[in-house]
């Protein structure tokens, strides 16, 4: 309801008015179909530039290299358009000129207050920037916030050629999803906008080395150096998370209409749990989401259950369960989520004090069919790190497949 209220008092300036409910099948003002760019200005001198595909039904699809992410038809009355991202409550406003350029705010409510990032988007001939030809894979052990208390460490795994360049950054805590752009002179560019983050980074790039600086919205930025190093590895996703004590697993969530739930030894018994430390507002944990419903499609009538407890941003419980039913709606999923708290690894760790931390959203626990907790996973790597989501999955499924057969033996 804040958002339709925000959209309506925004647009209330423009040339016309339009309100949440309607929803023209044709523009009043021109938008032409086809291929656009939108532009995202994270600083003054920091623009970043996506593909933008627009149908006849103005839906748009949100090109991050390998990665497409389409809309819902916008809403456009005289020159005013919104459009609300999947999954995640965020959207953009913006004013149709007549030369056929949009300008606007994209919108994160759940940054708190009235975060907002400055976009113009127009038609564009361009092509969508795509890996051609023969491609080198690259892998660099990179340090972010190097030499500082905050410093961690991540793998660069970039595929390159003829000046395009796409991958990811994987860290102990997941991965930056599918990042594209370009290398020209020694200088490489890497971004995307996935309907929650805007993500940038800028680096010196060598066949040895690379060094530079990331951003995030306009909120955060800090630098990155890495040396050349294909064999490099970071600490088992199962191995970072340990139980510090043999308390039984037992805690209180919320449920979606707000009653305070016990969760104890009589939920798990006699089923193998995934427990999902998660967040609605977190893209690694979207794509492990996807994951586990597959999971839970596969091995329910088998006796496996998925027990997600969101930590949200809001202190606002109806805010939270409008987010998260969203959530529960575009990803179909055949099970309920349950409220946890604040999204504050800290206040996770308050709710699981068998862990020996909660280093990061999505950290997964299974649970065996007497409560017990047997594996811990921390983060998450999705589809665009490859190799590595297939790891994941084989061992998550041998996890399963283990427990189940133990629970029916």
């Amino acid at each position: 309801m804040r958002l339709y209220l925000l959209l309506i008092l925004l647009i209330a300036g423009c040339t016309s008015q339009v309100t949440p409910d309607e929803k023209p099948s044709e523009p009043k003002s021109p938008l032409t179909t086809g291929n656009w760019a939108f532009e995202y200005e994270l600083a003054p001198d920091t623009m970043l530039k996506q593909h933008v595909s627009i149908d006849s039904t103005f839906r748009f699809t949100f090109h991050n290299g390998e990665e497409e992410i389409t809309t819902d038809p916008a809403m456009i009355g005289g020159d005013s358009i919104y459009i609300e991202m999947p999954v995640y409550h965020t959207y953009f406003i913006g004013t149709i000129s007549e030369t056929n350029t949009i300008d606007g705010n994209w919108y994160n409510p759940a940054r708190g207050g009235d975060y907002m990032i400055p976009f113009h988007a127009s038609v564009s001939e361009e092509e969508m920037m795509a890996t051609k030809g023969e491609t080198e894979e690259q892998t660099y052990d990179v340090s972010f916030s190097p030499n500082t208390d905050d410093m961690y460490r991540a793998l660069g795994q970039f595929k390159t050629s003829d000046g395009s360049i796409t991958g990811t950054f994987e860290t102990e805590t997941g991965d930056y999803r599918y990042l594209y752009g370009e290398t020209v002179n020694g200088k490489s560019t890497l971004q995307c906008f996935d309907g929650s983050h805007v993500f940038w980074f800028e680096f010196d790039h060598t066949a040895d080395s690379i060094a530079g600086v990331f951003k995030s919205g306009t909120h955060w930025h800090e630098s990155f150096e890495g040396v050349r190093d294909d064999t490099a590895e970071l600490r088992d996703p199962f191995e970072i998370t340990e139980l510090v004590s043999d308390e039984a697993l037992a805690f209180t969530a919320i449920d979606m209409d707000g009653e305070l739930m016990e969760i104890n030894a009589e939920t798990f018994a006699n089923k193998v749990t995934i427990v999902q430390i998660f967040g609605s507002w977190c893209p690694n944990c979207l794509d492990e989401s996807r994951y586990f419903a597959d999971l839970h499609a596969r091995y329910a009538d088998q006796g496996l259950q998925i027990l997600p407890i969101a930590f949200e941003r809001s202190d606002d419980f109806s805010t939270n369960q409008i987010h998260l039913q969203k959530y529960i709606d575009e990803l179909e999923l055949p099970y309920t989520i349950y409220l946890g708290g604040k999204a504050s690894k800290s206040k996770a760790a308050e709710k699981f004090p068998m862990l020996s931390n909660i280093s990061s959203f999505p950290t997964s626990l299974f649970i065996d069919g007497d409560g017990n907790i047997r594996h811990i996973h921390t983060g998450f790597y999705g589809p665009g790190t490859g190799v590595k989501y297939e790891m994941y999955q084989e061992a998550t499924e041998s996890i399963i497949s283990e427990l189940l057969e133990e629970s029916t033996s």
